[in-house]
């Protein structure tokens, strides 16, 4: 018997009984008749349906708290006691790197609260990492603090492991100075400079045969012409922008030197040039530089590689540049080529 069932039989018979202690209603005689004798004017007639149906349509506005609906006709007469809520079953702070959560839909109220508290502590989480590599305090595996040695005077058998200490935080790296700009007009004023008269290479964006056709080969002779940062055609440019082989640019100067330098200006996406050959007049090259270039170049800057070496011995009369294109996005542009050197 459910429990809105009880109630409601509970009033009935608690109405009955007040209505015979007042004389209203009187017990049923052994033989079943009740008495002739008239009721008081005064008096009003007791009428058991109306009471029960108003008493029933009360018990109906009883709600259950926790599911938030009517109790249904076949609920236990049981208490709901909601279940005690887990405690630090996620843990965030010793977690490395970001992390994903999803919520889900759900018809409790409790788990939806319990997700959105999570998808907070998520959402705060992520932001400190990012924050940390972004000021470069991020602790890199393996470089936290160890946990404090034992005290040397406490009994082994009594001795309490030590906590492990927290990482102190590290002051971000100060930030590469950048570099001081190059004297173009100084450049274009050397004496002993001298610009590239001829070039080929490896590949082109150009998109028609002409020789000096946009983004050819032909493009990175004589002074400078591109007056910006940019994707200029008026500069040379490989065919894709991120090739998986080596690119290079050869080109030739009018007057043989004994070269003590060179000069590159790349005016889009500077930084991938790998190794720099300087050709003799029997065709034959020698390598004056390779590896990775570390120039600090300002973004969206036009960037020059400039390399200096001990005077060649044997007369220079071109140069081969050799490009890794993958090793900085987009396409890797060169305007001019200046060779420095003395007859």
């Amino acid at each position: 018997m459910t429990s809105a069932r009880i109630y409601a039989l509970a009033c009935i018979s608690l109405a009955v009984l007040t209505a015979c202690g007042k004389g209203e209603v009187t017990p049923a005689e052994h033989n079943g008749e009740r008495p002739t004798a008239a009721r008081p004017s005064s008096e009003q007639s007791f009428d058991e349906a109306a009471v029960a149906t108003k008493e029933i349509h009360l018990t109906e506005e009883i709600v259950d708290p926790d599911a938030n609906e009517p109790l249904a006709s076949d609920d236990e007469d049981t208490i709901d006691v909601p279940a005690a809520t887990p405690t630090d079953s996620i843990t965030l702070a010793n977690t490395q790197g970001e992390v994903t959560f999803r919520t889900m839909q759900t018809s409790s109220l409790r788990a939806t609260d319990a997700q959105a508290t999570l998808a907070e502590q998520v959402a705060r989480h992520n932001r400190e990492v990012r924050q940390g590599a972004s000021s470069g305090s991020t602790e890199t595996a393996g470089s936290a603090s160890e946990p404090a040695p034992p005290d040397a005077t406490a009994s082994s058998s009594n001795a309490v492991p030590a906590a492990p200490s927290t990482p102190v935080a590290q002051d971000s790296k100060p930030s590469t100075p950048p570099p001081a700009p190059v004297d173009e007009k100084k450049i274009l004023a050397d004496p002993l400079g001298q610009w590239a008269s001829s070039a080929v290479a490896s590949s082109t964006y150009a998109q028609t045969t002409g020789e000096k056709a946009g983004y050819s080969a032909w493009q990175a002779t004589g002074a400078p012409n591109v007056s910006r940062y940019s994707d200029d055609p008026a500069a040379w440019t490989t065919k894709s922008g991120d090739s998986k082989v080596p690119e290079w640019l050869e080109v030739k100067f009018g007057k043989p030197v004994y070269a003590s330098g060179l000069r590159i200006r790349q005016s889009a996406a500077p930084g991938v040039i790998s190794k720099l050959e300087l050709r003799d007049a029997d065709g034959a090259f020698h390598e004056m530089w390779s590896g990775t270039d570390t120039t600090p170049y300002e973004k969206n800057t036009i960037g020059w590689l400039i390399k200096e070496f001990p005077k060649t011995s044997f007369l220079v009369t071109g140069a081969r540049i050799t490009l890794e294109t993958a090793r900085v996005w987009g396409w890797n542009e060169i305007d001019a080529v200046q060779l420095v050197g003395e007859p």
